[in-house]
């Protein structure tokens, strides 16, 4: 058998000379990507919390299963700033549990740092910055300083902040003459798309995390804030578990009503812990919610309605066998009785209505002047209602335009705003929930500038309306600026609050409170190093909090 071989030619041998090469377009690369696409940041303050955390600390309350961030400046008198540094063994933290409101005496917490996150450039004709972005930007009153905001008021708009909502315009030529901006009949109510109002919603509570022990020293010191009650008051047949499931046994009409006396919804955040930033936080009423649970029908035929009275008028949606309604009319009309007819916002079909024995999930939307209704993770049905802000000043504070114009301090008083009240209904027989669920939107809060006796501090407009709060402060932004503001918006030093721009900023733009295009960077899309644990004094990453930025 003949055999065959095959020579081989000399090895290619590589020269120092291509081995540099390739080092140094690797290199070029690296930085062009890194100038050009993507770019890794660091969050450094509270801000933005909880959709990103700065460096903080985080707790967790083994009675309830809640686990939550606060701000790490509560820290004692001997804390160190080093990242995985404890509280010294006789310093505390005092936290207050978000679901049940306990307050907590925490000692040795770890200082944890801020989420890294990747940040996408903006490249002109390729991407741009759009409404609700979070983006990363120059600081215009201190440039080497990098922040991040979510993006709210988009370059050639007017901007206002009303009730927590943005609301926005675009100005015409021929726009009549009127006392204020915030007088037209044009402004629209800015609603966020899925993702981002999923994103913003805050906890408020949820059954699920009912404490474990509910008595302490023979005395109950938890109770649901829920009331399970007929129209006489009547709570017969109720019982809202220590487990977290609520159940009705009777047969008649009932309803379960959040205790608005006890525990309003409002903006508060467990974040933001007692004399964070130095300063105390008021606390407004809050009435874009989403109500959620799981419901189990006992027999055919149970309808469900979920009621929302706010900003004078009652919200209501039902579910009665394969049929879904969304409607509205002013609260004075059930008041005194009258027969006026309710106007519909939104009307949806189940595939199938409510089966015995079958856990089905509702959830009920309220937010930007819209209303969705979800069941088992599918919207079924959304409507909006287009009110000016004139109409939702009046609506909120029982107030007209006029008024709040002519008063600077009118828009940041929270006792003046409305409060909501939040309900279920039911009838049709016996039923168990489950996951029974309050969430509310984040609400951008009016604010004034502060007064400083210190004349190096002063700011121009001292005791006056923040930007883009009150109509005495109105906002146009020009071709080539932005508006944003913190998710943390009681503890936020954003766009509504800022000094004039530094000198080298004023160059290009020298107007207060707004973002130059030639400042952003780019978006926020990716956490990919969520603040770290530390096992053994080694940093661990939090792999379970790895997620996409909306």
């Amino acid at each position: 058998m003949a055999s065959s071989t095959q020579t081989m030619g000399p090895q290619a041998r590589t020269s120092a000379k291509e081995t540099l090469t390739s080092i140094f377009i690797a290199f070029v690369m690296a930085f062009v990507f890194r100038g050009f696409v993507v770019e890794a940041f660091v969050i450094p303050t509270g801000s933005m919390a909880p959709t990103l955390m700065g460096a903080h600390v985080r707790t967790n309350n083994p009675d309830t299963g809640a686990n939550w961030p606060a701000n790490y400046s509560m820290r004692g008198d001997n804390y160190s700033s080093e990242a995985g540094a404890p509280f010294p063994v006789q310093s505390r933290l005092a936290l207050e549990d978000p679901i049940t409101r306990e307050k907590l005496s925490i000692p040795q917490t770890p200082l944890l740092w801020g989420d890294r996150i990747f940040v996408m450039k903006y490249l002109v004709g390729v991407n741009a910055p759009r409404r609700w972005d979070c983006i990363v930007f120059k600081n215009p009153t201190n440039p080497p300083e990098s922040y991040i905001k979510r993006l709210i008021g988009l370059p050639g708009e007017q901007v206002a902040l009303v009730d927590g909502d943005v609301f926005t315009r675009v100005p015409k030529a021929d726009d009549p003459r009127v006392t204020s901006e915030w007088a037209f009949t044009d402004w629209k109510c800015a609603r966020k798309p899925e993702m981002a109002q999923r994103a913003m919603w805050q906890l408020v509570f949820d059954s699920q995390y009912s404490p474990l022990r509910p008595m302490k020293d023979g005395k109950r010191w938890f109770s649901p804030p829920w009331m399970g009650a007929d129209a006489s008051g009547s709570t017969e047949g109720w019982k809202l578990g220590d487990d977290g499931v609520y159940t009705y046994s009777g047969k008649g009409a009932t309803s379960l009503l959040w205790k608005s006396g006890e525990r309003e919804i409002d903006d508060w955040y467990a974040y933001d812990v007692e004399g964070y930033l130095g300063g105390f936080h008021e606390r407004y009423p809050v009435s874009d919610v989403r109500l959620v649970m799981g419901v189990k029908p006992e027999a055919p035929g149970l309808k469900v309605s979920a009621v929302l009275q706010a900003r004078g008028h009652n919200f209501r949606m039902e579910v009665e066998g394969k049929e879904v309604v969304v409607k509205s009319r002013p609260q004075q009309v059930d008041e005194v009785g009258s027969q006026e007819k309710w106007t519909t916002l939104a009307q949806g079909t189940l595939e199938t209505p409510l089966a015995p024995g079958v856990v089905t999930n509702i959830e009920f939307w309220h937010a930007d002047q819209s209303v969705q209704v979800w069941v088992n993770d599918k919207k079924v049905a959304q409507g909006e209602y287009d009110w000016t802000i004139a109409e939702r000043i009046q609506n909120t504070l029982d107030q007209p335009l006029s008024a709040v114009e002519s008063n600077p301090g009118a828009l940041v008083i929270p006792a003046q705003y409305r409060k909501p009240r939040v309900s279920w209904e039911f009838s049709g027989g016996a039923f168990t929930l489950h996951r029974v669920a309050l969430w509310r939107d984040i609400y951008y809060q009016p604010d004034m500038y502060p007064f400083n006796q210190s004349r190096a501090a002063k700011h121009p407009r001292e005791g006056q309306p923040c930007l883009a709060t009150h109509p005495r402060s109105p906002l146009d932004l020009s071709p080539h600026q932005f508006f944003v503001c913190g998710d943390n918006s009681p503890a936020s030093l954003d766009a509504r609050k800022w000094s004039p721009p530094h000198p080298w900023v004023a160059q290009v733009d020298p107007t207060m409170g707004v973002v130059n295009s030639d400042l952003v960077l780019g978006r926020a899309f990716f956490v990919y190093f969520p603040a770290p644990n530390r096992v053994f004094g080694l940093p661990i990453p939090d792999a379970g909090r790895v997620r996409w930025v909306w």
